[in-house]
């Protein structure tokens, strides 16, 4: 449960993410396509462009670039809600004799005639009022806009058909996506700041040994994630009425319009709120539609719809209201409602509390790896001490680790010992001196074998180990209570014995004292094997196997 979400606003070199705004990139990234279905319609989009670009009867000619507009274009993509099926946008963009040598219509008939030539795409086609759709059930859909360039020393701006009016209306898809990512832009001192933030807040970790190490969400800059979010919660509000949804191109031009270089996503989604409501006139009472002209072409109205139909805006104006409502409440310290279960009526019950249950585990393992990372770093330097109850500390104690050259070499068979019964004993004395009552002992066949159950640190599991030991020989030492499959990377021996240092640093002899090597030295191993599953790395120098 989260019980911590604070209204943290942006200070200086110390600003720090809040739990709220993690969560929010939580959400923001769980929206997110995923590598193969991106890279699956990238795919697509590049194919069905070639085919395109090799029509000679017309494109070729008059063609000058195809290229993705929209969401893909400004990395604002979600997923749709309670769907497969996400969508793809692309420009087919033409030479600026095109609109003067063709009719509005003719554009769109070509482009259509030229789609149908093919068998992949001709079952799948769906006439649109700006551009052809091709939906692949289940999947995705692309839709295909073509434009002809509006002036001939402006490569930007477009006239593109229009169904309605079946005449040529503007457009600027790539001055558009030019416009957002310089409003999305940070400061470099700003930017500095919000990344040393992001690294601090998100560590690379795993949360499996059988995962990569990895942070649990990119980094997206403040505006690319209040849209990504204001989207989600757009597609939740009008679920049942998409019909009168908010298009993704008005609220990211209102967002990006409000952006003021606010660092946390939270505060940024309250100012960008706030300034809806100023425009709209919601602030007195009195809301109007207004126009969302484009940007990079003013003559382009993003709201003409709001004028036609008045219902479409009065439904952007509740949405809005709902979300300020959920912004304030999440403000208010003294709300009756938990702030996870406004986000799960926000956001979706079930995403929420797999984020905030994702969350809660890395922030766990987090503070796991912080705990162990600088007794793994001094592991082998000769700066730890080891107290009675095993456990490696830095303020002096009984045994002082010995120097190990950071567990590193080829595995060497004892040799054998021609040593009295006296060696096995005084090494056994010497243990319980140093750790009394943690080990138990059998000495057998000229083998001294101790047993011990050890929690190195506090966050660490219980290891079950085992020290064979011929005197005058190095210890072999096994761990009996998990199944670690031997592998260099974590300096163990194929016969599942631990690699604890580099055989020619040492020579061992018969008084080499196992309670003041070998055992500190396993504590060592643990804490860096317990960090290794969290990190992927083995700290400290080493020598490879």
């Amino acid at each position: 449960m989260v019980t911590d979400f604070k209204y943290n606003k942006p200070y200086g070199s110390d600003y720090r993410i809040s739990d709220i705004d993690d969560l929010l990139n939580r959400l923001g990234e769980s929206l997110q396509l995923d590598t193969t279905r991106r890279e699956f319609a990238e795919q697509r989009y590049k194919t069905i462009a070639e085919w395109i670009e090799s029509d000679w009867l017309f494109f070729k000619s008059a063609l000058l670039s195809v290229y993705p507009q929209g969401s893909f274009r400004i990395r604002t993509t979600v997923k749709p809600y309670k769907q497969n099926e996400f969508d793809l946008d692309f420009v087919v963009h033409l030479d600026f004799l095109s609109g003067k040598n063709y009719q509005a219509m003719e554009l769109l008939d070509q482009l259509e005639r030229r789609l149908g030539e093919n068998e992949l795409y001709k079952n799948k086609l769906e006439r649109k009022n700006r551009c052809i759709r091709i939906t692949y059930a289940n999947d995705f859909h692309m839709d295909i806009m073509v434009g002809c360039q509006q002036e001939y020393f402006d490569q930007e701006r477009l006239l593109v058909p229009d169904r309605k009016t079946k005449h040529y209306t503007p457009s600027n898809p790539k001055g558009y996506g030019k416009w957002f990512l310089v409003k999305a832009e940070l400061k470099k001192q700003d930017l500095d700041i919000l990344l040393k933030a992001h690294t601090a807040r998100n560590p690379v970790i795993r949360l499996s040994e059988n995962l990569p190490a990895q942070q649990p969400y990119e980094f997206k800059l403040p505006l690319e994630r209040a849209v990504q979010i204001f989207k989600r919660y757009r597609d939740v509000h009008f679920y049942h009425k998409p019909q009168l949804a908010t298009s993704s191109i008005i609220l990211t031009t209102l967002a990006a319009g409000a952006y003021q270089g606010e660092l946390s996503v939270f505060e940024t989604i309250d100012n960008i709120i706030k300034d809806i409501t100023s425009k709209s006139g919601m602030r007195s009472g009195r809301a109007q539609p207004f126009r969302v002209p484009n940007p990079a072409n003013p003559d382009e109205n993003f709201s003409e719809k709001w004028f036609e139909d008045q219902a479409v805006f009065e439904s952007f104006i509740q949405f809005i209201s709902k979300m300020q409502q959920v912004w304030d409440r999440l403000k208010d310290p003294d709300n009756d409602l938990t702030d996870e279960i406004l986000f799960e009526k926000a956001f979706g019950e079930a995403r929420i509390k797999r984020l905030v249950a994702d969350q809660q585990q890395f922030r766990a393992t987090a503070t796991r790896a912080a705990a162990l990372t600088p007794i793994a770093k001094a592991a082998g330097l000769g700066t730890l001490y080891t107290t009675p109850d095993i456990k490696p500390t830095f303020k002096p104690d009984v045994v002082q680790n010995q120097p190990a050259r950071r567990f590193g070499g080829k595995f060497l068979k004892p040799k054998p010992s021609k040593s009295s019964v006296g060696t096995l004993v005084l090494q056994q004395r010497l243990i319980q001196q140093a750790y009394p009552g943690m080990f138990r002992f059998v000495i057998k066949n000229g083998i001294l074998v101790c047993r011990t159950r050890l929690q190195p640190h506090d966050t660490c599991e219980a290891y079950k180990i085992r020290i064979e030991y011929s005197a005058g020989a190095a210890p072999q030492v096994f761990i009996d209570s998990h199944k670690i499959i031997p592998k260099s990377s974590i300096h163990m021996y194929s016969n599942e014995t631990l690699c604890l240092h580099y055989p020619g640093d040492i020579n061992w002899k018969h008084r080499t004292s196992l309670a003041s090597y070998t055992v500190p030295w396993i504590c060592e191993w643990i804490v860096c094997y317990e960090l290794w599953k969290i990190t992927g790395k083995w700290e400290g120098a080493e020598i490879v196997h």
